[in-house]
């Protein structure tokens, strides 16, 4: 059973001879853009109990694990108001069920508001098929997130490849250590490989460097830091570093870095202060001072700064690197508060 639409695409086809890894990859992406663009009205009506999610055999796993609830309460929103007006993209299966390849936040919305149908396209695919397009769809979403995307570049990477896929973040770890080292790593993973790894992440705008060195590292990362990345709330090459101090500090900083955002030069700043001062760097707030007596007094500032400063002049002192963390942690503050001031 295929709709009108299906038969516009090439979705399941086999990769014509002439076509290379780059150029059938671009091919997909297209073709799923097309879809994305195109009408409710030119699809069939599918069952919403006739659908269900993508069923693999063991060893191949759907590349959605994550519905992050915000994001589809805005979703149900905008279907309670304007229907389902992308079309999910869809398999049939033997016993009569569709299972989808792409659009399953789309179908969870629409069942959760009851509705009966939603607009589909279905076309006969191969399991191997299926997940290429349903991981080549994952990436091209706009609220992936940095987490998913990793885990769904490695099952690209080993589905296109056939290396598993544990072994796939380790194997280009070696590599590019090697690469780093200009050492020879053709004992590591053969040339041929390697061009259809770095053919798959330049697709997707990501260098095999910068892989290895931000994207790998997430997937080792405490769920406490994994929670406040999928939440966008951190930066992921941020919460690489957060992820590099010692374990019990971890929480406060990563809780710290998502309340109040900072650069990578200055969370390095604070790293390097929280490595010198351990956890005198975390300073606990004293429940029993009342609200006004922690106003700042700006007349005590400037005569501090006044006093340090004189100390400094009149005794030619050199500052050293335990010091000059300090002082430039009050000089962030105070940075902050002016830009704070000045909004």
């Amino acid at each position: 059973m295929e709709s009108s639409l299906a038969n516009e695409f090439i979705f399941g086809s086999e990769t014509r001879p002439e076509e290379n890894l780059s150029n059938e990859i671009s091919r997909l992406k297209g073709e799923l853009k097309v879809l994305k663009s195109q009408s409710s009205q030119s699809s069939m009506l599918l069952p919403v109990d006739k659908i269900v999610p993508l069923r693999l055999p063991d060893g191949m796993k759907q590349p959605r694990k994550y519905f992050e609830p915000s994001a589809m309460a805005r979703l149900k929103d905008s279907i309670a108001k304007h229907g389902v007006c992308e079309p999910i993209l869809t398999r049939p299966s033997s016993d009569g069920m569709f299972e989808i390849v792409s659009g399953e936040r789309r179908w969870r919305s629409a069942s959760e508001l009851g509705h009966v149908e939603i607009p589909g396209v279905a076309k006969q695919m191969s399991d191997g098929e299926a997940l290429e397009i349903a991981l080549i769809a994952h990436l091209l979403s706009e609220n992936i997130s940095a987490i998913e995307e990793t885990d769904s570049l490695i099952g690209l990477i080993s589905l296109r490849t056939k290396l598993d896929p544990a072994e796939v973040p380790s194997l280009l770890t070696k590599v590019r250590n090697a690469q780093s080292r200009k050492t020879d790593y053709s004992g590591i993973i053969s040339v041929d490989i390697l061009n259809d790894v770095e053919l798959i992440l330049n697709e997707f705008g990501i260098s095999l460097a910068s892989f290895v060195s931000n994207r790998l590292p997430l997937l080792g990362l405490p769920e406490f830091i994994l929670e406040k990345v999928r939440d966008g709330k951190v930066d992921p090459s941020k919460a690489v570093l957060v992820s590099r101090i010692q374990y019990d500090m971890q929480p406060k900083l990563i809780n710290e870095l998502a309340e109040q955002p900072l650069t990578k030069s200055q969370l390095r700043q604070r790293i390097a202060e929280i490595k010198s001062i351990g956890k005198d760097a975390f300073p606990e707030q004293n429940p029993s001072v009342s609200e006004s007596s922690t106003q700042p007094t700006f007349d005590s500032i400037q005569e501090l700064y006044t006093k340090v400063s004189r100390k400094i002049r009149k005794k030619d002192v050199t500052i050293n690197r335990k010091m000059q963390i300090r002082i430039n942690r009050m000089q962030m503050a105070l940075q902050e508060i002016l830009a704070e001031l000045d909004s």
